[in-house]
């Protein structure tokens, strides 16, 4: 579709136009009172007229760019009031989506003719999306709808009821998401950060959580938990090697053995050593019965 048209053309706006300079036109005696009786000089009245239709050209352009309108001069005032009152108000509509799943589509009333850069309103999903999404106003056609670094959304970034902003990308090839609980993935310190950074296996038996952290060379710090069986017949001080659920990529940083609920005396005392960013040993002072369970929880980047 053909970009909207704008017909007010700023007079005198030449290279080497006949006009005052501006130092010129700011010093010029009439410029409170106006013009009086008298002879017209054209560089005075070229420098008017140019102050007044370029301004009135860049408004008339804006409007045509922001809201996809044309914008024409056939002497009339009111279609032009609506389209600029349209422009402050950024679209002017709250749109209400009826479309599907995945495939957002909006009615705005006046329809804009085309999708133009800067355009930008604030829509209402229906239905909450599973995966990468399109938005279609007024059947100009579907595009797709992008985080600011052009990825597509992920499951539930638009949520049905919910607001959220929209604009259209410099391409005019798809709508970016602004306003949205679902973000993109922090790269550098003071980023908000997306839940989805924490990754995490959340086992009963043994699992871990990464923390992210722009301080840590791989990015996260890692929490790690695991219930270490105790050997059969242990019944004195002893150790045994266990192996971490995943492996840290720089370091082990610090371990503890926890008592796990009653199966072990409040006497005996744990410790963990040889740690390596793999696996450590588990060591006991005291009896402890073969088979009974002892948490290891570890913590390294």
């Amino acid at each position: 579709m053909p970009a909207p048209e704008q017909d007010f053309v700023p007079f005198a706006a030449a290279p080497g136009a006949n006009v005052l300079t501006q130092a010129e036109y700011l010093a010029l005696t009439a410029l409170g009172p106006g013009f009086s009786s008298g002879e017209a000089y054209s560089a005075n009245c070229n420098k008017v007229w140019r102050q007044s239709s370029i301004i009135a050209s860049a408004v008339a352009q804006l409007i045509a760019d922001s809201t996809g309108e044309t914008v024409i001069d056939d002497g009339t005032i009111a279609t032009i009031e609506a389209n600029l009152a349209s422009l402050f108000r950024g679209l002017g509509k709250l749109g209400i989506d009826t479309g599907a799943v995945n495939a957002c589509s909006v009615t705005l009333a006046p329809p804009p003719s085309a999708y133009v850069e800067g355009m930008d309103l604030t829509i209402i999903p229906a239905v909450s999306n599973t995966g990468a999404s399109t938005l279609n106003i007024n059947a100009l056609g579907a595009l797709p709808i992008l985080y600011p670094n052009s990825s597509p959304l992920n499951p539930g970034a638009l949520v049905a009821g919910i607001p959220v902003k929209l604009s259209m990308n410099s391409s005019k090839t798809a709508w970016v998401i602004g306003s949205n609980p679902t973000i993109p993935n922090a790269t550098a310190s003071n980023e908000p950060v997306a839940l989805g950074q924490f990754p995490s296996s959340l086992g009963t038996t043994s699992g871990y959580k990464k923390w992210a952290d722009s301080n840590s060379p791989s990015g996260f710090f890692i929490t790690q938990w695991i219930n270490v069986t105790i050997p059969p017949s242990s019944n004195s001080s002893g150790s045994t090697a266990f192996v971490f659920p995943i492996a840290f990529p720089n370091a082990f940083l610090l371990g503890l053995a926890l008592q796990s609920g009653v199966s072990v005396p409040a006497n005996i005392s744990m410790s963990i050593s040889g740690a390596s960013v793999t696996g450590a040993l588990l060591n006991w002072n005291g009896s402890l019965q073969g088979g009974t369970q002892v948490v290891a929880e570890v913590t390294g980047y």
